[in-house]
């Protein structure tokens, strides 16, 4: 499973670690206590002379963890902010302070895993920062409990991150469609509309100097309805999805809806993928594909279920002939 969290991460943080036993964290700045970290946990933040009297990390909370029985390291060169949690691991921009949880004045955004093969290298990672970083004893937190603090950062701003709404992945869709190709139409205003659409959706895109694609499919179609932007969609294009498609695109996402102006059509406007062209699969390659994950390519569907897109996505190149 793997999560892009934004506005949620902070939530996802504090649930993960409510139940965890085992926490290894490596984290820049370390202002608040957030994690309850206790005897046997590892945190690793810059607790250099710097980030004291700046305020970015905050000796007496360091001292507080040190004499709960928590390891920590210090590591002036640290930017990184990982945590592994028993078996997830979040890698975000947040640092462990009161301006980057929840509503504290910075916006946010990381990502949630619980691939095994993502915790060893974590913390793998934060296994070879200890060797690079000075183990805190009780000298070191005696010296840093006596730098006089000033804060010379800014904590950003009051309610930052209101208004980013994360990606529900339990009620997103994953479309498939079986197309073939479309003339456009004649009509002067049914292509100023198009025109209008494309507009809207080029200044969604990742690289608004690319073009859209788009489709066109029956507004009383499933899709057309209830499809949302950032859904995926894969694109067959072809005349048959028994004799033979041409090709078919990977996973997409969806920009932008547009309904024609007789209200039977609705036009569909999707980000291809870079490269699209290097990642495209013959029929017979695609079939082959959607039989390991779980369905028959050949009988005409509309969605698929997430754990069919995410393993399509992750397989994807194997059954592409070079």
């Amino acid at each position: 499973m793997i999560q892009f969290l934004s506005s949620d991460l902070w939530p996802s943080i504090m649930h993960a670690a409510k139940s965890a036993k085992d926490k290894r964290v490596a984290v820049a700045y370390f202002t608040q206590g957030y994690l309850g970290l206790s005897e046997g946990d590892i945190l690793i933040t810059d607790a250099s002379h710097g980030a004291i009297a700046s305020g970015q990390t905050s000796a007496h909370k360091l001292a507080k963890l040190f004499n709960d029985g928590v390891k920590i390291y210090s590591c002036i060169a640290l930017h990184a902010k990982v945590l592994v949690l028993d078996g997830v691991v979040f890698v975000s921009s947040a640092n462990l302070s009161e301006s980057s949880e929840s509503d504290g004045g910075l916006i946010e955004a990381g990502v949630l895993t619980e691939s095994e093969p993502v915790r060893r290298a974590a913390l793998a990672f934060i296994d070879q920062l200890k060797q690079k970083s000075t183990l805190v004893n009780q000298p070191f937190i005696t010296e840093i409990e006596a730098i006089e603090v000033k804060r010379t950062w800014r904590p950003g701003l009051k309610g930052a991150n209101k208004g980013i709404t994360p990606i529900d992945d339990e009620r997103q869709q994953f479309w498939i469609l079986y197309t073939v190709p479309t003339e456009d139409p004649s009509d002067p205003a049914e292509r100023r509309l198009i025109a209008k659409g494309e507009k809207t959706a080029r200044a969604l895109m990742e690289n608004p100097k690319r073009r859209p694609d788009r489709v066109q499919w029956p507004s009383s179609s499933k899709i057309a309805k209830e499809s949302k932007q950032n859904e995926v969609i894969i694109i067959i294009a072809g005349q048959d999805n028994r004799t033979g498609h041409a090709s078919v695109e990977f996973h997409a996402r969806l920009l932008h809806k547009e309904s024609s102006d007789s209200g039977k059509l609705t036009y569909l406007y999707y980000e291809p993928s870079t490269d699209r062209h290097k990642k495209d699969l013959r029929w017979t390659e695609f079939k082959s594909l959607a039989k390991r994950a779980g369905f028959d390519a050949s009988r005409t569907k509309t969605t698929l279920t997430k754990r069919q897109s995410e393993f399509l996505a992750e397989n994807w190149g194997s059954v592409r002939m070079k």
